[in-house]
């Protein structure tokens, strides 16, 4: 499968890369605090770090990072 994206092309890989974060976003909003798709921002990040830099990986966890906390379910402290 990973042979697969390495002969699409990173401008491919990095479009697939940026509808799954935008589909999970969008998901993780429209469920809000009945669940977290938190996990599933991991699948994006294993993409994209087929094809970028070890510091443009750091760039998209973090960015993914950052949406995981906007929509996670609030603690209960």
């Amino acid at each position: 499968m990973i042979a697969t994206f390495l002969k699409a092309g990173k401008a491919k890989v990095l479009a697939v890369t940026g509808s799954l974060v935008a589909l999970i976003a969008v998901n993780d909003w429209l469920i809000g605090n009945k669940a977290s798709l938190g996990v599933f921002y991991i699948l994006p990040m294993m993409l994209g770090a087929i094809v970028l830099s070890p510091a443009e990986t750091v760039a998209l966890a973090l960015a993914c990072s950052f949406l995981k906390s906007w929509f996670d379910i609030p603690s209960l402290n």
